[in-house]
């Protein structure tokens, strides 16, 4: 069976929490947090024994994934939408897990 390949766009707190059930289950896991770029930070720390591929761009953890989870923080979630449109390959999906207005859904949709 093939393993999945999963991204998750945003490695805090909800990123952190799926990646083991995640790994668990088979998956191939990449990460792409802006704070990736902040040596110190939490998703960073976070990262040492996660099995989760920490990736130098969206579109790096992007690549071959038939699964992105969007999990940033409510400000991020359309630009997270914009960015991952164009880079998703033919038949994956994308799973918005934000929590923000209808109207914003309905533009990170579009």
């Amino acid at each position: 069976m093939k393993r999945v390949a999963v991204c998750l766009i945003g490695f805090g707190e909800v990123g952190q929490t799926l990646a083991p059930d995640l790994r668990t289950r088979g998956a191939a896991l990449s990460a792409w947090d802006i704070k990736f770029a902040e040596p110190d930070s939490l998703p960073n720390r976070a990262l040492p024994g996660s099995g989760v591929r920490a990736a130098t761009s969206a579109a790096d953890a992007m690549s071959g994934a038939s699964v992105v989870v969007s999990a940033v923080t409510a400000a991020d979630c359309l630009a997270a939408a914009e960015t991952a449109a164009p880079l998703l390959g033919a038949g994956s999906y994308f799973l918005d897990l934000n929590s923000v207005s209808p109207a914003t859904k309905l533009a990170a949709a579009a």
